[in-house]
């Protein structure tokens, strides 16, 4: 009988306004969905269908996590997500703000997806695992979603984490990525050249899909999105392309409360006393099969979110604006459809997206950089590094720093912008840079650079003006520059005297005459990077050590140099062995070696495992696509998915792209619809 009900209830919700003959998905070689229909309602519908055919169990994490539906999908860890999105109070803010803060346009837009996601969950329900009573998924759930997912990436979530002890689920969001845009004042055949390069996880929730929209309504993009994303996070529509890199900036707020020294729950606010409100929940969390009920408490005062510290003696409030705004969806959707700079730049004014560095660029010859996000307006006599006085309005801001006191470059001189998570104020030609001096330090921009971002301005000063391969070139690099403080700052270990230490003479010989490159076929850098991540361990320094040097003694580099002439031997049973037998990528049945570490141009991320000897990659270059513009017809169009454009093992694309991965290839791609019907390998209406 439930399931007959389920059934009936999802049929209802499901074809309101689709009628899914009017759409057609269009597959190619590499299993890319192409989406085709008269409105953008209707492609949103065949996107829901699509990626629930590619990844429905990774969908519904995110999807979940904005229903509060967590726990009772992964047990306790997923509780944690459940008790963040009660605490920063999404659900209120979404069911209070819907109405009037999403646009009609998308309000549409956002039906047409769930009505995808829930024929598809009604048609599945047999052979697909999933929580029935979760659906059907409404558009409030998917905005919810959204705002849950910026809010982690903001990091809303670590102080409450403090707060309680780290008692629930930690959200760790690997974030890295390469961005850079050429004009025709950098490129030799006068086009204008972007690239789309986000490194994020292999897998999980915040992998990448490829996917290509195109409606009469004006969409007709191709990039990339997380999965359970209703419209594109980055990529290439037929006038101008964008994409992301995660940048620093200080997005949220731990206040302590002053408590009334007798009266529970009373707490100071500009002289008066205040009673907390009290905001109860149960959570559903999933233990052995069986979903147990479990109350928590959290609060609400001026500052917002509150909660009781663990030894339940302090409150702490947590303000973040990405938690206070619902649009970030719509904003991402304005910023698919917009066909110029203007159109574009009016997108980004909507001040909805919670954080990343933008790099833009079209057809028109514009390029552009602005470090992007939702920083606090604050009162600047305070200091908000640690925690920040809970008892006046003057700390409890109401605004944000707005668009046009961020950090941005429109159409430099000497023709490039970039970032590679480095400082916004080496954005560009040393001339053109803007100074940190300028920016208050509450805003939290990065002040130093990384071995990418030096290595990048190297390779610009080697080219001059490029052409399109040697562009590519860039991307694909994957040497450690010497003249940054990382390989600075660790001098001393490639220069240790062997005769001093006999019986690791042949090792620190390795280490001498290491290039530094990160190539799959170089023959010391597996040892070099397994002794170096020894010291980064030892040290807790990883994301410093990239920007401000690995300084530490000779007797640490002794000691790791030693230990890791061990490992090899015992495993290789020698020192020197290809990077790409040791760095490798698997998934599923296969396997192919990479080069690359997390902080060169052509990236890859993986821990030297002592006791197996091997080094697995967990991420890095995810998701690729590289633009060249025309000012007449479409945009020059390559791009590449890590592992392939499925989550399902059984599919044969889930793995059909690593040997162009590990190969510095990319796929050809286009946004003509005629071109993609021609060649397409299935095409089909999804019901």
């Amino acid at each position: 009988m439930k399931n007959i009900l389920f059934s009936l209830f999802v049929s209802q919700a499901a074809f309101a306004q689709i009628n899914p003959s009017n759409i057609t998905i269009a597959r190619d070689e590499y299993g890319v969905p192409h989406i085709f229909a008269e409105t953008d309602a209707e492609v949103a519908y065949g996107l829901a269908w699509a990626s629930a055919e590619d990844l429905f169990p990774t969908m519904q994490e995110m999807l979940y996590a904005g229903k509060g539906f967590s726990g009772r999908y992964q047990g306790k860890d997923g509780a944690g997500r459940d008790f963040l999105t009660h605490t920063l109070g999404i659900r209120k803010l979404v069911e209070e703000r819907y109405e009037q803060d999403i646009s009609p346009e998308f309000k549409k837009y956002l039906e047409g997806f769930c009505d995808g996601v829930n024929a598809y969950a009604k048609k599945h329900w047999k052979d697909e695992k999933f929580i029935k009573k979760a659906f059907p998924i409404t558009p409030k759930d998917v905005v919810a979603s959204y705002v849950f997912s910026l809010s982690v990436i903001c990091n809303a979530h670590k102080p409450i984490q403090k707060i309680i002890g780290n008692k629930f689920d930690k959200e760790e969001v690997p974030m890295g990525s390469n961005a850079f845009a050429m004009n025709s004042a950098a490129t030799e055949d006068g086009k204008t050249y972007l690239a789309v390069n986000p490194h994020m996880p292999y897998d999980g929730a915040f992998s990448w899909y490829e996917a290509h929209l195109n409606s009469e309504e004006g969409l007709n993009i191709l990039g990339g999105l997380f999965p359970g994303g209703v419209s594109i996070f980055l990529g290439t529509n037929e006038n101008l392309g964008w994409t992301h890199t995660w940048n620093g900036l200080d997005l949220v707020d731990t206040y302590k409360l002053k408590m009334h020294p007798k009266k529970k729950l009373m707490y100071e606010y500009d002289g008066e006393w205040l009673k907390l409100e009290k905001r109860p929940v149960w959570l559903k969390v999933k233990v052995g099969g069986i979903v147990i009920p479990v109350r928590m408490m959290s609060y609400w005062s001026k500052y917002c979110p509150t909660l009781r510290s663990q030894k339940g003696k302090m409150f702490y409030s947590v303000k973040c604006p990405a938690s206070e705004d619902i649009r970030v969806a719509n904003q991402w959707f304005n910023m698919n459809k917009a066909s110029n700079f203007t159109e574009f730049k009016t997108a980004l004014e909507m001040m909805a997206l919670g954080r990343f560095n933008i790099i833009y660029a079209d057809r028109q010859d514009t390029i552009y950089y602005i470090d992007y996000g939702l920083i606090p307006d604050r009162d600047t006599s305070f200091n908000y590094e640690g925690l920040v006085p809970g008892n006046t309005s003057k700390t409890n801001w109401t605004g944000i720093v707005p668009i046009e006191k961020l950090p941005q470059y429109l159409n430099p001189k000497c023709g490039y912008v970039f970032n590679t998570n480095n400082t916004p104020f080496n954005a560009t030609c040393e001339a053109e840079n803007l100074s940190a001096k300028d920016y208050d330090k509450h805003m939290g921009f990065r002040i130093y650079d990384n071995n990418r971002s030096v290595q990048f301005q190297n390779l610009m000063k080697q080219y001059g003006k490029l052409d399109w391969e040697e562009f590519k070139a860039i991307k694909w690099d994957q040497q450690v520059p010497e003249n940054h403080i990382f390989i600075e700052s660790m001098q001393n270990a490639y220069n240790l005297d062997a005769s001093k230490y006999p019986d690791i003479a042949d090792a620190i010989g390795v280490m001498h005459s290491w290039n530094y490159n990160m190539g799959p076929e170089n023959m010391q850098a597996a040892f070099a990077y397994a002794t170096a991540q020894k010291i980064m361990k030892q040290t807790g320094r990883r994301s410093e050590a990239v920007e401000q040097g690995l300084f530490v003694d000779d007797s640490l580099w002794v000691s790791a140099i030693r230990k890791t002439k061990e490992e090899f031997l015992h495993h290789f049973n020698k020192l020197e062995i290809p990077f790409g037998e040791t760095q490798t990528f698997t998934r599923g049945e296969k396997t192919v070696g990479l080069g690359g570490i997390a902080d060169v141009l052509a990236a890859s991320a993986s821990e030297w495992d002592a006791e197996e000897g091997t080094m697995d990659c967990k991420g890095g270059d995810s998701y690729l696509q590289l633009v060249s513009f025309s000012k007449e017809g479409l945009p020059h169009i390559e791009s590449l998915m890590a592992g392939g454009n499925c989550d399902r093992p059984n599919s044969p694309h889930y793995n059909d792209q690593m040997d162009l991965l590990a190969g510095h290839k990319t796929k050809q791609m286009t946004l003509d619809k005629q071109e993609i019907l021609k060649a397409a390998i299935r095409t089909y209406h999804p019901e």
